[in-house]
């Protein structure tokens, strides 16, 4: 069906003032005629910050976090393989995965087959205050996607409240973070 649905998209494109793609890379992936980048805008992260909190984080442990769906294109097992390489070689961190999703079955498997379950703490969907809560002594946050993210959100806002991003070059993820980001 969305093959069949290809050839009238394209024919409508062509009518529109603009067709508008949130990265470069979609800009490019797409192809579309009258097109142009507009990248999306965020909330001020900054209006109700508090600098300390941003900057608080135990540098004696750190606390890395996933944000997100709880899906195989996240990559999130990538992520726990790197946690548990980081265990055996006797690194003193805590992982934090901020979601929930059709893979957390799976994903629980994984940790309890990697003895994680001391490193990772899963908190499921939150969102607004708890989600804040959740991040607040994150110092990095990982973003281990193993298919073409369109821009990354989650890369943004993560870099506008001060955490280091850790991100696949894959995508629009690699150009949203710049050199802002690992």
């Amino acid at each position: 069906l969305n093959v069949l649905l290809m050839c009238p998209r394209y024919l409508f494109s062509k009518k529109v003032a603009a067709n508008v793609a949130i990265t470069n890379h979609v800009l490019r992936r797409h192809a579309l005629p009258c097109s142009e980048r507009i990248y999306y805008g965020t909330p001020d992260r900054f209006s109700d910050a508090n600098p300390a909190a941003l900057s608080g984080a135990d540098v004696r442990k750190s606390c890395v976090a996933f944000v997100g769906r709880f899906v195989p294109e996240k990559g999130i097992l990538v992520f726990l393989e790197a946690a548990a390489i980081l265990k055996n070689e006797g690194v003193d961190f805590t992982v934090r995965l901020i979601g929930d999703g059709p893979q957390r079955a799976e994903i629980d498997e994984f940790i309890a087959a990697k003895a994680l379950s001391d490193q990772v703490r899963i908190t499921g969907y939150v969102s607004g205050s708890a989600m804040k809560e959740s991040l607040r002594d994150v110092s990095v946050v990982v973003i281990p996607s193993i298919w073409e993210e369109a821009a990354g959100l989650v890369a943004l806002e993560q870099m506008m409240d001060g955490r280091l991003v850790i991100a696949s070059a894959v995508g629009g993820l690699e150009e949203v973070i710049g050199d802002g980001g690992l």
